[in-house]
């Protein structure tokens, strides 16, 4: 009987010592990652320029107008039916009535320059709610703002058109401000959305002086590209807050956890073991941390440090390794979003030198120089540029890095496309 007892008290022995040892491991850990400049607690955000009292209720208020059934979702329906009718009447109605539905709702993010439930600890089991709905809330608005400029370019509106571009442009600035990763990517994928949007309208009206100067002067209000460094750093935080309240599989289904679900995460999830992939993760980001650059256009060499961190994460086979790799953001993958906004950049300041060219001489060039600017990110090659007598193709190989000869991307051609600006 003595044995059996004294096994326990060797084991709660052990387990009080190990819990003991991750705690002073994890200290030594924030310690050394807050040294080298990464944030790791809530208090280490910036509190932005309008965390205050005004913006907690500019917060509020976005929530009551975009709650399920209200103005938003609406104007978004409205949106949405009006890109895909075939009557340009109808169309044109149901945009003006779904712009006019958002409009409050437009006018509060832009008060809205930080977000002060981002600055608190994040409870993750209920993080479906406000953030997430408000990426939606933002991408449904730019996209929107999007649909509008391209009603008004086809109807020759070329004013109109760089007021709905800017606006596109304006609220994908808000996310600046947002300290969440997720508000980078988002911020990406909808400033790579209006450039595109920039690009048709130059291949289609480049000979048109009012369409090409409404394009740079809304390019004026295109956001800075986003601090790769910055965002690691802030999300930081987030992946420690999830990671401290990460359960077993029923946490997420929202199924009603067994008693044999309770004991898994008592054994597997207990804080001990918490600490110690918190631990891990802080000493590799530490390590990692010093070698990536803040500056948006080194975003390959971002890439391939922040590669070798992915593998680091995902190559650990013990029960913390897994648990690490389980809530760890891949971040190497959105390094090469970064790719994409350089490669728009491009793309659209040379076809301009293009067409300035041929408002001063009368005729397309024969080539273009050979500067950084014009280089294609993904080749490490000179965008291609193909004149002809009536127009040019300029297109880069996109993230594939793969010349398919500039072709486009299309309904039936999604896989082997370049991206391409085409004036004919």
């Amino acid at each position: 009987m003595g044995v059996p007892i004294f096994c326990v008290i060797l084991v709660l022995l052990g387990l009080f010592v190990f819990g003991k040892s991750s705690q002073a491991e994890l200290q030594t850990s924030i310690q050394k990652a807050k040294s080298v400049g990464l944030c790791v607690e809530p208090t280490d955000l910036p509190t932005g320029p309008a965390a205050s009292e005004n913006s907690a209720a500019t917060f509020a208020e976005i929530q009551k107008l975009t709650r399920r059934s209200g103005p938003y979702e609406k104007a978004m329906q409205k949106a949405l039916v009006y890109s895909s009718s075939k009557s340009a009447t109808q169309s044109r109605v149901l945009a003006i009535e779904a712009f006019d539905d958002l409009k409050p709702v437009l006018d509060l993010v832009s008060k809205a320059t930080s977000f002060p439930s981002f600055y608190k600890p994040i409870d993750f089991s209920k993080a479906e709610t406000w953030d997430f709905d408000y990426y939606d809330y933002v991408k449904g608005s730019v996209r929107l703002e999007l649909n509008l400029a391209r009603w008004k370019i086809d109807s020759n509106d070329f004013a109109s058109m760089e007021q709905y571009l800017a606006n596109a442009y304006k609220i994908a600035d808000q996310l600046k401000y947002d300290p969440a990763f997720v508000g980078m990517l988002v911020q990406i994928s909808l400033m790579n959305l209006a450039d595109s949007e920039v690009e048709r309208t130059l291949s289609l009206y480049s000979a048109n002086s009012a369409a090409v100067s409404a394009c740079k002067k809304a390019l004026r209000f295109r956001p800075q590209a986003p601090d790769l460094k910055k965002y690691i750093s802030y999300d930081t935080v987030y992946v420690r807050s999830v990671l401290s309240s990460v359960k077993s599989q029923s946490y997420y289904t929202g199924r009603k956890p067994t008693r044999l679900d309770r004991n898994f995460d008592r054994l597997f999830f207990n804080s001990s073991m918490k600490n110690k992939a918190d631990s891990s993760l802080l000493r590799k980001l530490t390590e990692y941390w010093p070698k990536l650059s803040s500056d948006p256009e080194k975003w390959n060499e971002n890439f391939k440090v922040l590669r070798q961190y992915d593998l680091s994460v995902n190559s650990e086979t013990d029960l913390v390794g897994k648990l690490l790799s389980i809530v760890a953001m891949e971040y190497s993958r959105p390094a090469t979003f970064l790719g994409l906004i350089q490669m728009h950049r491009r793309l659209i300041s040379t076809t301009l030198e293009i067409i300035d060219a041929k408002q001063r001489t009368g005729r397309f060039p024969t080539t273009i120089s050979k500067t950084q600017e014009h280089e294609d990110p993904f080749s490490s090659k000179q965008l291609v540029y193909r004149p002809s007598k009536t127009g040019f193709l300029l297109y880069s190989v996109g993230r594939d890095g793969v010349d398919n000869g500039g072709a486009p991307r299309t309904a039936k051609n999604t896989k082997k496309y370049d991206v391409i600006v085409q004036v004919r």
